[in-house]
């Protein structure tokens, strides 16, 4: 392998760990509370590369209550 396919599959590592853990922390600051959604998609950026995480459930201003079935996507940009 070299270091340059070492890199990227260290940066792909970070950027799904990243992805992961702002999306549980999401979850768990909205958990048993009602909350307003609000956008859908965040981006966080670092040195050398940026996430974009989106929620795609529940829709966007729509107010949720108790246990929510999420979905999300992360792009790395």
């Amino acid at each position: 392998m070299t270091t340059q396919n070492l890199w990227r599959a260290r940066l792909l590592n970070r950027t799904w760990l990243a992805a992961i853990a702002s999306l549980l922390a999401a979850l768990v600051s909205m958990s048993g509370r009602g909350a307003m959604a609000a956008s859908p998609c965040t981006t966080t950026t670092t040195s050398s590369y940026s996430v974009q995480l989106c929620l795609n459930q529940p829709d966007a201003d729509s107010v949720v209550s108790g246990n929510v079935s999420v979905s999300a996507s992360a792009t790395i940009l």
